[in-house]
């Protein structure tokens, strides 16, 4: 995790030091994230039916961004205008480090901009902004990741910090018939070929194969994902030789 100083911020892999030492500078407003719900009215019955979709949408927030090229030169502003658009051009979700908001991590997409324009009074001065959309949870960047070994059975307690559920990423190691309990659910998986992945962030199974993820959810035997629930989560495992698990801590943005 990269220890930000005050205006800092990291985009992706680039660092604002790499853009003409670019600075944020206001702290954005960024509102919380609507929950997804409908409302449907049924006739005779006083009040909305609520529907509830138990997740958020996305919120947007701008990023006022100000740096020094350090020559008044068109050919030297007209560059570093070329690198800061090469760097929020982004065609998916990328983590955005923040310097208010220490040991977070935000997944952002680019939405309009950067938008520039220059400092009347010192040429130069580039002044620019961003309007990112970001998903409706932040994560945590330390913290929350366990291995280990097991000679047959093993348990390990994970507790979760936040309000909300956390949806992990396991990695078991070995082969044949394993099982995982969280609390009072357990997870069955059937024939492992040396390795398995559960990835609940994105409700899949997988291997890695030649640093390529191959599909493995017909090895799962349990119809939901796992998650962790918020507070202590008593974790048991069976049969694997090694145990990995990261518990992707996440709250609302805000």
């Amino acid at each position: 995790m990269t220890t930000l100083l005050p205006g800092e911020f990291k985009f992706n892999t680039t660092a604002s030091s790499e853009l003409a030492d670019s600075r944020i500078q206001l702290r954005p407003e960024i509102p919380t994230p609507i929950r997804k719900s409908s409302f449907i009215s049924v006739p005779g019955v006083s009040g909305d039916y609520i529907l509830d979709e138990d997740a958020y949408e996305n919120t947007n927030f701008t990023l006022e961004l100000i740096c020094q090229v350090g020559s008044e030169d068109d050919s030297t502003i007209s560059a570093m205008r070329e690198k800061i658009a090469y760097t929020f051009d982004s065609g998916g979700y990328v983590p955005l480090e923040l310097y208010f908001d220490p040991n977070r991590v935000y997944y952002v997409k680019t939405i309009t901009g950067p938008n520039f324009r220059l400092s009347g009074e010192w040429p130069d001065i580039l002044l620019y902004s961003v309007e990112l959309s970001v998903k409706p949870f932040k994560y945590f960047s330390t913290g929350y990741e366990k291995t280990l070994p097991s000679g047959g059975q093993s348990t390990v307690t994970l507790t979760n910090p936040t309000n909300y559920p956390s949806k992990p990423i396991i990695t078991l190691t070995g082969s044949g018939n394993m099982d995982v309990t969280i609390g009072s659910k357990t997870y069955e998986f059937k024939d492992v070929d040396s390795s398995l992945i559960v990835n609940s962030e994105i409700g899949e199974a997988y291997k890695i194969v030649s640093g390529a993820p191959v599909n493995r959810n017909n090895k799962m035997y349990t119809r939901d994902f796992p998650i962790l629930l918020p507070g202590e989560n008593l974790i048991s495992y069976t049969t694997a030789s090694q145990f990995k698990i990261e518990g992707r801590w996440a709250t609302l943005v805000g």
